[in-house]
């Protein structure tokens, strides 16, 4: 919302100083008029009546715009958005765009129509008269300086948001996620219950591994009980007490993930190994309960400690629970989300502890997507009632948690592009139009021997000083204001010096062209010429 009201503020600057310069040229038939009896109310109304057409005539064309840019939208930031995030386009969107369309036509006119309603008649009804322009030129020079600042700001947003989302792409996640299909089991209670149940569920889920790493084009198959950066993970935070501590001391441990999984699970996801060992077949429900726990598990509860070796159970120190010996630690992975710190994960053999509810994991040697079918026949061969359920690639759930920040992102930098380029036309129109007002001048100075360097100079150093002035009231209000988008960056500081300093060389350079095509025009002009123009 505040990336459009910048754009638009931006284009109602545009749109005043190209009133006020258009009223300067009727400046001598609102004379006439007046001179005639018209009543400056008349006058005004007349001159809002124009700039309210064409204001209407500007929504009605970009809406036609915004009907094709909605059509694109979700393809550029992500072809599946939650169901809740509509993108379209409605009758309350369509009446809101033309009333602010409606609105800033009668803002932005009111001010050059007040301005051109009140002329001096002694002045412009004199033959070859040229009007008072000075107050107008202040004008012009501050809306010029307001659209530079405000083109600052929008760009260093864009700027911040853009390298954020570049800094979460580059997170180490603590595994690997390509080339990876993931596909949910859930097996109902009604026919993988009672006692029998767990021992009816283990067997299954190894069968359709085994099934499952015979596909042609797999190379590993594994589960888990939670997959990491799933929208939909179940719940699986658990209370623990590590063997040795006293109430009061268990009540102060963190929560941990309770993540059951299958021995191959930690290479098919490519999770580091940084002591002890991984799971292995061998640990099943005729062994003693073992566990793996993440690197930041062992960092907080073993100090200065081995923790191979050590038991903690599932529980507070009452509990009935089994104990399990800790046999490896592996590295952190972002499970909750990217921008999360690393997992405080506790892993334990399906074997041991079965779930009814899984994510299956296809380590792939051939494009995931082109498995998605064989993997469901896979399922159906063990039990064809049963049913799968979002077969998905890893990349695309990872992109399910970073849709928000793509989106800001890639709004920002649209509508930050836009300001670039609403502020070069300002910027541009001002300086030709303050170039066609002197040209007799500049044709006197040339006659009086100014060389052509001399006035590029003269017209290019006016310019910049109203960019450089403009810019620092933008970098100011940029390091204010770019705190209410902290929380959508990561990795980065809200005053990043790389950000700020880019966008500065950029937005001076397009300001600086802006004011360099007009001057370079003025250095053309033929003295002689301009000195017979009147």
């Amino acid at each position: 919302l505040a990336a459009v009201g910048f754009a638009l503020l931006i284009a109602c600057v545009n749109v005043v100083n190209l009133l006020l310069t258009r009223s300067l040229a009727r400046e001598r038939e609102i004379a006439i008029r007046t001179a005639l009896g018209a009543e400056r109310g008349r006058l005004v109304r007349q001159l809002l009546t124009e700039s309210v057409l064409l204001a209407g005539c500007g929504g009605l064309v970009g809406l036609a715009f915004a009907w094709l840019s909605v059509r694109g939208l979700k393809t550029l930031i992500r072809a599946e958005l939650p169901s809740w995030v509509a993108i379209d386009l409605d009758w309350r969107v369509l009446l809101f765009t033309l009333g602010v369309s409606l609105l800033t036509g009668l803002i932005a006119g009111l001010a050059p129509a007040l301005q051109a309603s009140k002329p001096d008649l002694n002045d412009l009804l004199k033959e070859g008269a040229k009007g008072s322009q000075g107050g107008r030129q202040q004008l012009r020079k501050a809306l010029v300086v307001a659209e530079v600042a405000l083109a600052m700001v929008l760009l260093i947003g864009a700027g911040l948001l853009v390298q954020s989302f570049r800094r979460l792409q580059q997170t180490e996640l603590g595994f690997n996620p390509n080339s990876l299909l993931t596909m949910r089991v859930a097996l109902p209670w009604r026919k993988y219950g009672g006692e029998q149940g767990p021992e009816q569920q283990k067997q299954f889920f190894q069968q359709l591994l085994a099934r499952l790493a015979g596909l042609p084009g797999v190379e590993s198959a594994a589960l888990t009980s939670n997959l990491p950066l799933s929208t939909e993970r179940q719940e699986g935070k658990l209370t623990f007490t590590i063997e040795g501590q006293f109430a009061d001391e268990q009540q102060r441990n963190p929560f941990a993930n309770d993540l059951r999984v299958s021995p191959n699970y930690f290479s098919v996801m490519g999770i580091r190994l940084v002591a002890g060992r991984y799971l292995i077949d061998a640990d099943n429900a005729q062994t003693d309960r073992v566990a793996v726990i993440s690197q930041r598990f062992a960092e907080r509860m073993f100090a200065n400690q081995d923790p191979i070796g050590k038991r903690l159970k599932v529980g507070a120190v009452t509990s009935e629970a089994k104990w399990a010996t800790i046999v490896g630690v592996v590295g952190n992975v972002k499970h909750e989300a990217i921008a999360s710190d690393g997992g405080f994960d506790l892993y334990t053999s399906y074997q041991q502890v079965v779930d009814s509810s899984v994510y299956l994991l296809l380590r792939t040697r051939v494009p995931p997507h082109t498995l998605a079918a064989a993997a469901t026949q896979a399922v159906w061969k063990g039990d064809p009632e049963q049913s799968t359920f979002n077969i998905v690639t890893m990349e695309e759930r990872i992109a399910d948690t970073v849709w928000q920040r793509r989106l800001a992102g890639t709004l920002f930098l649209v509508f930050a592009g836009l300001a670039l380029l609403l502020a070069a036309i300002g910027i541009y129109g001002v300086m030709a139009y303050t170039v066609s007002q002197r040209t007799r001048e500049i044709g006197i100075r040339m006659a009086l021997g100014a060389q052509p360097n001399e006035v590029l100079r003269l017209v290019v150093g006016q310019g910049a000083k109203l960019v450089a002035l403009g810019l620092g009231i933008g970098l100011i209000v940029a390091l204010l204001g770019s705190r209410l988008i902290h929380s959508l960056l990561y990795g980065i500081s809200s005053a990043d010096p790389l950000v700020y300093v880019t966008v500065l060389a950029v937005l001076t350079a397009v300001a600086l062209l802006a004011c360099w095509l007009p001057a370079r025009r003025a250095t053309r002009v033929d003295p002689l010429r301009a000195l017979r123009q009147e």
